[in-house]
């Protein structure tokens, strides 16, 4: 190999981790601002490691335009709802605690729970309607 070649060699080497963490980063903190997690995070933050009553991990939801397969934790406390994402996917997606007084049901009706969190849709599997439906209210 010449001189060239191990040059741009190492570019490569140095320069694609960058470019790919660049890429991996920027979309993941679009996909956070479109589905309006941030909206939520930016009022109900909270440590990753809230103390939750229940918690679910590797849940499929929907926030808005963005679905989440399966990479959602989902717990359930008496102060309200926690939700983070997978930490690959945690860019954009603080950890939060949305109370239940924010929570309203919208629909059980097909296969997901539809709720709103303020002005913002969330979709879950039906299943975590038994936790939901003591605390939150209905529109």
């Amino acid at each position: 190999m010449n001189r060239s070649q191990i040059l741009l060699t190492l570019a490569i080497i140095v320069v694609f981790p960058i470019f790919f963490g660049g890429i991996w980063s920027g979309v993941c903190y679009l996909i956070g601002a479109l589905g309006g997690w941030q909206n939520l995070a930016s009022k109900y933050e909270t440590p990753k490691d809230t103390v939750v009553d229940q918690k679910f991990t590797s849940e499929y939801g929907k926030f808005g335009v963005s679905r989440y397969k399966f990479t959602l934790t989902v717990g359930f406390s008496k102060s309200g709802i926690f939700f983070a994402n997978n930490p690959f996917f945690r860019i954009g997606h603080p950890p939060m605690l949305i109370p239940w007084s924010a929570i309203k049901i919208v629909s059980t009706d097909g296969l997901f729970l539809h709720i709103k969190a303020d002005d913002s849709d969330i979709w879950l599997s039906k299943k975590f309607l038994v936790n939901i439906q003591p605390y939150a209210s209905k529109p």
